[in-house]
């Protein structure tokens, strides 16, 4: 990806190629790079009919704008991941353009394997997985949200294993060190990274608010820094890249500024298929707003022989539909996800009126969803709150809709009923 616009230090202009593990995310960091930038859908690799387990192939044609490509990871098994994430970078080896990757903030999906794969890549590799807007921190290597430890969260109760107490846990075999918020902040950040080097370790940092992330891209990528790092991070860290590069920021959408981006004609379906008990509230809370039809689905119906062929009818106006909470295993996230993307896309062909904006809360849910209608690509029209961003997908066959992506753990309890107003002001 190429950015446009000068770096504010140096009057460099620095192209960087970034990859993401999901959708959201992968939303995420193209809009935090900066404006004019799109996601790239990436294709599962041939392989045995049994494996489901996408490949990375980067596009080669430049774009003007960022670009982020979809690796699809977050539920690959750890030997899929790493086969992933060994072949997206050996496919970018020779690229002279810079290399981002977004990590979750809570630390959850394959990012041991990611790390691994960085690590052996030979180039130097930094991780700065704070996320300050969402409280979300790194001291001493202990991951914390909100002041509180990651186990105290809650936020890890859809996982199948417990959260990490120490970024160490993350890491085992893999040399790494740690640069301590005293370093970040006190200037001995550049001598950390040359050790590190040298020492062939990767290199952990801590960060509590985005004065902290714009040091540690700074150190890494600034005029004195080292341009073949990878830097692995989560929107907060590709913010601060962002602004190192001079990039403006994306257009806000509960602003209502001037985005460029078209009315969206027909109704709004709104999608929870996050298993966060977060995104559910927020769903109870636009269920009970005037106008609203809600409905919910079963996992036991999802998963059946034959599921519902037509379980809800999207309208003129919002209409609203999720998997039903509790009773989630999230060993069949991934048959879920399919599941409701293939319900949900009929639904779409059948509505009565055309859908202009489907929002989707999950970055499994909208991936799936995107491959069920056959879409290669996102662009970016802006952003709002919380990780949410909206974008333009034009389908082979189908009119153009607005598709608003959000990670399922983010955004206050009424958030989405905010959202949903903000896009109803947008319609035509």
């Amino acid at each position: 990806m190429t950015t446009t616009s000068g770096d504010r230090e140096g009057g460099t202009v620095f192209s960087v190629t970034a990859l993401a593990d999901d959708l959201s995310g992968a939303a995420e960091t193209a809009a935090a790079l900066g404006p004019g930038g799109r996601v790239v859908l990436t294709a599962p690799e041939a392989g045995p009919p049994a494996s489901t387990t996408p490949r990375a192939r980067p596009v080669q044609p430049r774009h003007p704008g960022p670009t982020v490509y979809d690796c699809n990871l977050r539920h690959a098994s750890e030997q899929d991941a790493l086969a992933c994430m060994r072949d997206a970078l050996a496919a970018l080896a020779h690229e002279r353009s810079r290399l981002f990757i977004k990590v979750d903030s809570l630390l959850r999906g394959n990012l041991p394997a990611v790390l691994r794969a960085a690590h052996e890549s030979g180039r130097l590799a930094v991780l700065a997985p704070a996320l300050p807007a969402a409280g979300r921190t790194l001291v001493g290597g202990a991951p914390r949200v909100d002041g509180r430890t990651l186990a105290e969260s809650g936020l890890w109760s859809a996982e199948f294993s417990l959260p990490p107490r120490h970024i160490d846990e993350l890491l085992a075999g893999v040399p790494h060190r740690l640069v301590t918020l005293a370093a970040v902040r006190g200037g001995g950040m550049s001598a950390e990274l040359t050790a590190a080097r040298r020492g062939g370790a990767i290199v952990i940092a801590d960060a509590v608010n985005d004065a902290d992330l714009d040091a540690i891209a700074r150190a890494v990528w600034g005029p004195s820094g080292d341009p073949t790092a990878i830097l692995l991070g989560t929107r907060g860290l590709a913010e601060a890249v962002g602004r190192l590069n001079g990039a403006p920021g994306v257009a806000s959408l509960l602003a209502h500024e001037g985005t460029g981006a078209p009315p969206a004609a027909g109704g709004i379906l709104v999608v929870v298929g996050s298993a966060d008990a977060r995104a559910h509230e927020q769903f109870d809370r636009l269920a009970a707003e005037p106008g609203i039809r809600a409905s919910a689905l079963t996992p036991a119906a999802l998963l059946a022989p034959s599921p519902p062929s037509a379980p809800f009818e999207p309208h003129g106006g919002v209409t609203a539909v999720r998997i039903e909470p509790g009773a989630v295993d999230s060993a069949q996230s991934r048959r879920l996800a399919d599941a409701l993307a293939r319900i949900v896309a009929r639904a779409m062909g059948a509505a009565a009126m055309p859908i202009g904006t489907v929002v989707v809360i999950g970055g499994e849910s909208s991936r799936a969803l995107l491959d069920r209608l056959g879409a290669r690509e996102l662009r970016i029209l802006d952003t709002a709150e919380a990780g949410t961003v909206r974008s333009l997908v034009d389908v082979p066959g189908r009119a153009p809709f607005q598709l608003v992506t959000r990670p399922g753990s983010f955004g206050a309890r009424d958030s989405l009923s905010q959202l949903v107003r903000a896009l109803s002001a947008h319609a035509q």
